[in-house]
């Protein structure tokens, strides 16, 4: 490079001619600049396609360890005869406040949508279990990110460029992800996939095992049984205990436990106008996800809770 305005120029001279067309110089307040290297991305590099699928970041704190605790009497996650006071409830609407969630849609458009009034018939019941799957005794703040397909898992506080772990898929990206830092189980990270495809994992196992694969892993909606759909968006429900909501590309937002069987059957009934805002029910305790809520008929690129009010 050659500053002609000072008369600073580098000592090594360039061996690649300039491709047609490019720019050769650029100014600045000091001066003109000659650009003497065309820059080269190396083979290494991943290929322009995973550049498709938009990379997102989760921080994740992980909290000590806890101690193991006297086992107590199963108790119910959803009451099946009060009507909500659970998933749908504190995600959206309940106690002395209500709760909106809002969508944006893919042709730009948004909505704001409380349903405090329309989710009090969500009944399911299920047992929980505080028993931790994970033997990870570490603690840390961590970046989760997704690139090609592939989870990578970095060490927030660590001067290691390189991330600590990453997690590879064999059949589909990974498209979104979600950490809970007050998971009463090991299973606090969900991750969804561009194939429809939903996992709950527990961060500490994974960042404890050497390999490359997803270890103690539960799977929701396999091969697409429920939606084939790609996942858009995925969040924990605020003190849900447990449960999840995932947002597909067809305008569909589906409730999860992760407390219930992954393969277990849910059907939903035919949306008739997809303009209009739904919400069905799975028709037995054991299904999973639990829930359906149509929002329109384009994609859900993103979804938010938000508390309005006293909670």
């Amino acid at each position: 490079m050659i500053n002609t305005s000072n008369g600073m120029m580098s000592t090594t001279s360039s061996s690649n001619a300039q491709s047609p067309g490019l720019k050769t110089y650029f100014k600045t307040p000091e001066g003109r600049y000659k650009l003497h290297y065309e820059k080269t991305h190396p083979s290494g590099l991943l290929h322009y396609a995973h550049g498709k699928t938009v990379t997102l970041v989760t921080l994740a704190h992980l909290k000590d360890k806890p101690a193991p605790s006297t086992p107590t009497a199963p108790s119910s996650s959803f009451s099946t005869g009060s009507g909500v006071r659970s998933a749908a409830a504190r995600l959206l609407g309940g106690g002395n406040g209500s709760r909106a969630l809002s969508f944006v849609g893919g042709n730009g458009g948004s909505k704001s949508v409380s349903v405090s009034s329309r989710v009090g018939s969500l009944v399911a019941s299920s047992s929980s279990s505080s028993t931790s799957t994970s033997n990870f005794d570490g603690k840390g703040t961590y970046l989760i990110f997704n690139v090609g397909d592939a989870i990578f898992i970095s060490d927030l506080n660590s001067q290691d460029k390189d991330p600590v772990k990453s997690i590879h898929f064999s059949n589909s990206n990974p498209v979104c992800h979600a950490f809970d830092q007050d998971a009463k189980d090991g299973h606090d990270l969900i991750i969804g996939l561009n194939s429809g495809d939903v996992y709950s994992v527990s961060l500490r196992q994974q960042l404890q095992d050497v390999g490359k694969k997803l270890v103690g892993a539960q799977h929701y909606n396999k091969d697409g049984s429920v939606s084939s759909s790609r996942c858009t968006s995925i969040a924990w429900v605020p003190g849900g205990d447990g449960a999840f909501v995932v947002a597909h590309a067809d305008g569909n937002l589906y409730v999860y436990e992760k407390s219930k069987d992954g393969a277990g059957d849910s059907s939903f009934p035919v949306i008739k106008d997809q303009a209009q805002f739904s919400v069905a029910h799975a028709r037995y305790s054991k299904s999973n996800p639990i829930a359906r809520w149509h929002i329109c008929h384009s994609s859900i690129n993103s979804m938010l809770s938000q508390l309005m009010g006293p909670f």
